[in-house]
């Protein structure tokens, strides 16, 4: 199972930002299939900010950033 979603910002740090009104952009994160790999531009990267905290499975999100203006 496979899902395409988007991040608001990532951190240097890989710490993602979401804002999310109706769960559509969350949930696949939170409980979507066993792994989830981001795609973001660079143009999403911030220097810091701390978002997604605790989760439960170590190492099943993954972030790639991509030298390139992505979204908007």
């Amino acid at each position: 199972m496979s899902c395409g979603i988007s991040v608001n910002q990532a951190t240097e740090n890989g710490e993602l930002f979401n804002i999310d009104g109706n769960s559509s952009r969350v949930a696949p994160l939170l409980y979507g299939p066993q792994q989830v790999i981001i795609v973001a531009g660079v143009n999403k990267t911030v220097r810091n900010l701390v978002v997604i905290n605790g989760q439960f499975t170590k190492g099943r999100i993954k972030v790639i950033i991509v030298k390139q203006q992505l979204g908007y």
